[in-house]
């Protein structure tokens, strides 16, 4: 949407494997330290026991679990919200544009119009369907922040939990 002609030139084979490459490898980069967290004997003085009378029981590290509890999330939704909202500016922009160009030439880009106003849908029902998305997320994201610190929130991490699968089903 925003630079619609150069996409091809800036989206090489290379660039693509590059992406993913950075998003698999940068995600097991970011989260093997709190695998390693989970021993008592590596940060014995930051751990804390957490699990039920009839479960497992394995040890997390607080800062460790504030740390990855709130980055994937509420990093993740400020670069999304951001790279949203510079795409739909540029569209309302190119709306504008189209819209005044229209009633210079109505017959000739009667369909280029009617594509426009489609993009446009599609933009206001995609920002929709993220928003809702974050939304129901956010219950467990909080509640992940919170359960070191709070000794029964069983049903709430159930609930959220299942708030999020619902809403990625969807």
């Amino acid at each position: 949407i925003c630079d619609p002609l150069r996409t091809a030139q800036r989206i090489t084979k290379r660039t693509f494997v590059a992406m993913l490459f950075i998003c698999w490898f940068g995600a097991a980069f970011f989260t093997s330290p709190s695998l390693l967290s989970f021993s008592p004997q590596l940060v014995p003085s930051a751990i804390k026991r957490v699990g039920c009378p009839d479960d497992c029981i394995f040890s997390v590290d607080v800062t460790l679990h504030f740390f990855y509890g709130a980055c994937p999330y509420f990093l993740t939704m400020l670069v999304i919200t951001a790279m949203y909202a510079r795409i739909y500016h540029v569209a309302r922009t190119q709306a504008r544009q189209i819209k005044a160009a229209t009633t210079k030439v109505q017959s000739q880009g009667q369909q280029r119009v009617s594509n426009m106003r489609r993009e446009h849908n599609a933009t206001v029902t995609l920002g929709s369907i993220i928003g809702a998305f974050f939304l129901s997320w956010l219950p467990f994201y909080i509640i992940v922040l919170v359960f070191p610190f709070v000794a029964d929130c069983d049903v709430e991490y159930e609930v959220a939990t299942w708030m999020g699968y619902i809403s990625s089903a969807v």
